[in-house]
């Protein structure tokens, strides 16, 4: 068998390179509840968050910095799993607007979210990517030692809110906008790209 030529070796190299890339990538599945002990990813991937009824406001309501609405406080625990069998430990983060869906969302309104007692302003204007634009979460999975690490659960205290941008508001509605997701729940090397698979807080009610 004839050895590979520099050309071949190259190739073959990028390929593995690339490989492991996107092993670290999607290296995580993180879902809603406590499930540690199952070895399959298990739990919901999915909260819609809700304004409700509609807020009447005025002109002085969108003063840079007014506090418009904020939703409840969330108190929920998730697990993640090694779901690329990696066998690392990793760290769960927040991932600011996975899906860069806010393009819609009138220049008069910012949108927030509250993780742990710490506001972070604006995650509208954010997008996320190959690496965390979000807080670390804490241990995700641990190194086990073998071929699979094992799931480890983080729970996380949060709440959406809106403020005024000082932008002068719309006459009349806003612009629909859609059920944008908040944040994602993923590992340190980026989005996983298989959808699905970890979990998203979504807003609804911005119309």
């Amino acid at each position: 068998m004839k050895g590979l030529s520099i050309k071949q070796a190259l190739v073959f190299t990028l390929l593995l390179l690339g490989l492991c890339i996107s092993r670290q990538a999607s290296a995580l599945s993180c879902r809603e509840g406590s499930n540690a002990g199952s070895w399959v990813p298990i739990g919901s991937i999915y909260q819609r968050i809700d304004i409700g009824r509609p807020i009447i406001l005025s002109a002085a309501d969108f003063t840079a910095g007014n506090l418009i609405w904020r939703s409840q406080n969330f108190s929920t625990t998730f697990t993640c799993w090694d779901n690329w069998n990696t066998g690392r430990g990793e760290h769960a983060y927040i991932y600011w607007n996975p899906k860069d869906a806010f393009g819609s969302l009138h220049r008069s309104l910012s949108v927030g979210v509250s993780i742990n007692g710490i506001d972070y302003d604006a995650i509208n204007m954010k997008q996320s990517g190959g690496r965390p634009s979000g807080p670390d979460l804490g241990e995700g999975t641990s190194n086990n030692g073998g071929g699979i690490a094992r799931s480890r659960t983080v729970t996380v205290s949060y709440s959406v809110y809106i403020k005024a941008t000082g932008v002068t508001p719309p006459a009349g509605s806003f612009p629909a906008l859609g059920l944008p997701s908040l944040f994602q729940i993923d590992g340190v090397g980026g989005l996983d790209a298989r959808p699905n698979g970890n979990f998203n807080a979504y807003i609804s009610g911005l119309d």
